[in-house]
């Protein structure tokens, strides 16, 4: 589990729900994601330069005096600027409300994916609760809900279901093709989080400090690779990661969210070929799919 901690809260400060998944381990940079669902500001409420410095001033100061208060340094933060072509004639969208979510996370993981989980409970929990200030406390139901989304509980599950098998396969797939250097097999859920590590060379604390080290993981289309190059115990390595092109879907609602499993393919001193690499996707594949 890789998501730390999710927060609920108004664009006023209100704080309407915070849940704790998982505690974040030390020394490890971790990152606070935003996603806003506010109404955007019109071109007559945006400050001018001389208050900007100020708010600016006032906060880095407030983040300052927070990230000491919780024994976390802050080293970046990330700002987007608003289009240049925004028309401000056409109308808000409809789901925009004064309610602004943040989400820490481990640095590797899938921002998108972790937008979409994000997206999908604002619009099943949260949209029909607003305004913040004045809606009821989440009840069981849909605390339990934002809990298996962030932790892709669905997923976790099914890969458990098929884990005993899937273990044999994999480590057998490992031995079968040792001599090229294939050392690990890793699978990842919807948003990169770690489900199963298999292989007796990289332990589960190694693959998670080389996934910090590389910071982001790309984005695969699927049945399609990408490769990694890093270093582990000073022996030139590569990560091929596979998007498996078996998902499942979670359905809430009208809206639906298709949570795809990824592969890692862990080698030493030279990149298996594609031909193994496809042909290895199929057997695991096999295995999800039940067949």
């Amino acid at each position: 589990m890789t998501i730390f901690e999710l927060s609920i809260i108004s664009t006023t400060g209100h704080p309407y729900y915070n849940v704790k998944l998982n505690d974040i381990p030390e020394g490890v940079i971790v990152s606070l994601r935003f996603f806003d669902f506010s109404h955007e500001l019109d071109e007559d409420e945006l400050i001018d330069p001389e208050s900007r410095a100020e708010l600016t001033a006032g906060l880095i100061s407030a983040l300052f005096e927070f990230s000491r208060a919780i024994d976390k340094k802050i080293h970046a933060l990330e700002f987007q600027s608003r289009s240049v072509s925004k028309n401000i004639n056409i109308p808000p969208p409809e789901n925009a409300s004064d309610t602004l979510i943040t989400c820490m996370s481990e640095s590797f993981l899938n921002k998108n994916a972790i937008k979409k989980k994000i997206t999908l409970l604002y619009h099943a929990v949260i949209e029909p609760k607003i305004p913040l200030i004045t809606a009821d406390e989440l009840l069981t139901p849909e605390q339990d809900l934002i809990w298996n989304i962030l932790t892709d509980n669905d997923a976790r599950t099914h890969f458990k279901n098929k884990e005993k098998i899937f273990s044999k396969v994999a480590n057998e797939i490992i031995m079968e093709y040792r001599n090229t250097r294939l050392e690990g097999i890793c699978v990842f859920s919807f948003d990169y989080s770690i489900l199963g590590i298999y292989g007796s060379k990289y332990s589960l604390e190694a693959i998670t400090t080389i996934l910090r080290d590389l910071k982001e993981l790309p984005e695969v289309i699927p049945r399609h690779s990408k490769v990694i190059s890093f270093n582990f115990q000073e022996e030139d390595s590569y990560l091929i990661f596979m998007h498996s092109g078996i998902e499942i879907t979670i359905e809430i609602l009208t809206d639906k969210l298709f949570e795809p499993f990824y592969y890692c393919y862990i080698c030493n001193s030279k990149v298996i070929d594609d031909d193994v690499v496809n042909k290895i996707t199929r057997q695991l594949n096999d295995v999800l799919e039940g067949i």
